[in-house]
Order: structure tokens, then C-alpha cells, then sequence
């Protein structure tokens, strides 16, 4: 659902890529303090460069997509969770979220078109928030975090949705590079602006 938010800043504390995992109710805090450290809205205008979050979650949310299955974090043993990626069913249609973004989305996944079908006629999940710690970058944690989440979604999702704030190119060219997300049209919430993007996750489609 949320912004991919990859640094460009600071020197990697690993070598080897962090252990991978399911995340648990135990993880809650840690990812969002990791969330929170790249929020936006904490973040100078040089430092926002690197990529950042665009909303935050409140804690609920998270203890739900961790009871859920949708939340997977990255362990480095030193510094605890360094990443994290949520991949997690939609809101439900006419049902308040905790999210205005993830709420429009569904609105305009009735109207945009993916492969010559609406997006709302496929199995779809929300991606995100993704959110890797500056200091465990070029480890390939990124792609770990793609490979690791279609191997466990793709039999339940086709494709998913996700959303970049137009203020972030370096995670819009993240996402269409590495992820090969298909950028499908811009949209307004609360007065920014933000990239509407559809991967495939797992069962084939027909483009």
C-alpha cells in the first residue's frame, strides 16, 4: 500500500543479505519505530532523497497484517529488524480504513485496467509499506524481500497495487526497475500527489 522507501545514504552493517522472516505481534514495535525513523515528515529535505514513507500506520494495523500473515521483516543480528514489507488484502469497500490512500485506491481499482481487465476483477493484494534501514543497503535485501513475498503470496494474489508519492522518484524508479511495476495513472489525496502502480504477484496474466 505504502511508499517504497529504499536509502541511498550511509554506509551498509552487513555484508550478507539479513535473515528474512514471517513477522510476528513481538516485531510490531520495532517496525514502527524503522517506519517512523523514515517518515517524511521526519526526515530534511536532502535526507528525504533517499526515499521515505508517506503515511504512517497505526499500531493496530500492523498486530492485524502480523496475525494475518502479511508482515515480513529482516533480522540483522545486531541491530534487530532492519526491513520490513507488508503485503496484505484491501480494505473492504464502503468499510472506514485506517488508510484515505489505501481507501482510494480501491476506489480507482473499479476504473483503471490492467492487462485489458479492471484491477478490481483480479485476486489483488496492497504492497507496502516497505521500508529498508540505510545501513544494511546494496545487500540485496530489496530483491530478497520480492522473491521472499511472491513465494508466499503468489497462489493467493495475481497482482498487486501499490502507491509512490510523486515527490519520490528514487522509490518510483525502485519499483519500475527492480520490482517491474507498471506505473498506471496519478491521483490525489489530502493535496499530494501519488503514482498508481500494478506488479504481477503470482498467477499468470494476460497482458
Amino acid at each position: 500500500m505504502g511508499d517504497q522507501h529504499v536509502s541511498s545514504a550511509g554506509e551498509a552493517v552487513a555484508t550478507r543479505r539479513p535473515l528474512v522472516r514471517l513477522g510476528t505481534l513481538s516485531d510490531v514495535a520495532a517496525v514502527r519505530s524503522l517506519e517512523s525513523r523514515y517518515f517524511v515528515g521526519n526526515l530534511t529535505a536532502q535526507q528525504q532523497q533517499g526515499g521515505f514513507i508517506s503515511a504512517l500506520q497505526p499500531e493496530e494495523w500492523f498486530e492485524q497484517v502480523a496475525t494475518d500473515g502479511g508482515l515480513h521483516v529482516a533480522i540483522e543480528p545486531q541491530h534487530g529488524v532492519v526491513g520490513f514489507i507488508v503485503v496484505a488484502p484491501p480494505p473492504q469497500k464502503r468499510q472506514p480504513s485506517v488508510s484515505p490512500i489505501a481507501d482510494r485506491m480501491v476506489e480507482l481499482a473499479d476504473t483503471l485496467e490492467y492487462g485489458g481487465r479492471p484491477i478490481s476483477s483480479y485476486k489483488y493484494a496492497l504492497r507496502g509499506p516497505v521500508c529498508i534501514d540505510e545501513r544494511v543497503r546494496g545487500v540485496g535485501l530489496y530483491d530478497t524481500f520480492n522473491v521472499t513475498t511472491k513465494a508466499a503470496y503468489s497462489s493467493t494474489y495475481e497482482i498487486g497495487m501499490l502507491f509512490v508519492s510523486a515527490a519520490n522518484p528514487r522509490s518510483l524508479r525502485t519499483t519500475t526497475t527492480k520490482l517491474k511495476a507498471t506505473p498506471l495513472a496519478g491521483f490525489e489525496v489530502g493535496g499530494n500527489s501519488y503514482h498508481f502502480l500494478v506488479y504481477e504477484l503470482g498467477i499468470e496474466t494476460t497482458r
